[in-house]
């Protein structure tokens, strides 16, 4: 099972220069915080169709979205990682994030995942209560193509009630791409990162 916990702390503790390219950097893009009144996070692409939350629930509110991206030497960007921030915390372990939707009869080999499928190349946060009709989706794409940078575009949507919802481009464009979440020394989630595979072979 593909479970990067050397390559998620690096990025959460900033010593990732090593893995950059020659003249890269990495920044943090904050869109805005995402409303979870549930405590229900789905991470999927939000053009795409209805997705389950994860099993694993937060405490509601408000957190910050943040988006990991890296620009080389051109000023060409992509989001590398994209995380929900539940405690500014180092986390000390991590586990895979699943839905409960998995079918886990067999065991994955040694780099399977489970992960969203992003078939237009974007991914999305937002909280389980919100239902995305077409409209909306349609608005969430607008907004996503009026956010245009060179290859990485992100955005915060303004829902139905007040609620918000992350998109942002995925990596090098559609794919498949697994969520981890990172947990404190007390057992409590701090951190949802998802993976864009920029800096890994899983399959």
């Amino acid at each position: 099972m593909y479970l990067p916990e050397e390559l998620l702390q690096s990025l959460k503790s900033g010593s990732m220069a090593s893995l950059l390219g020659d003249g890269a950097v990495m920044a943090e893009l904050e869109p805005g915080l995402l409303d979870l009144p549930s405590g229900r996070l789905v991470a999927a692409d939000p053009l795409g169709d209805a997705a389950a939350p994860f099993a694993q629930a937060v405490a509601p509110g408000r957190y910050p979205v943040i988006l990991h991206v890296v620009r080389d030497n051109e000023g060409e960007e992509v989001v590398a990682f994209a995380e929900v921030r539940l405690k500014d915390v180092l986390p000390v372990r991590y586990e895979m994030a699943l839905t409960g939707e998995e079918d886990l009869s067999e065991p994955l080999d040694e780099d399977g995942y489970f992960g969203f499928e992003a078939e237009e190349g974007f991914g999305g946060f937002w909280d389980a209560s919100l239902a995305l009709r077409d409209a909306e989706v349609d608005a969430v794409e607008d907004a996503l193509l009026a956010s245009f940078q060179p290859r990485r575009m992100a955005v915060l949507w303004q829902g139905g009630e007040g609620r918000t919802l992350a998109a942002f481009s995925c990596g090098f464009g559609d794919g498949a791409y697994p969520a981890f979440w990172g947990f404190d020394a007390d057992g409590a989630p701090c951190c949802l990162i998802v993976d864009f595979l920029c800096f890994s072979e899983a399959e």
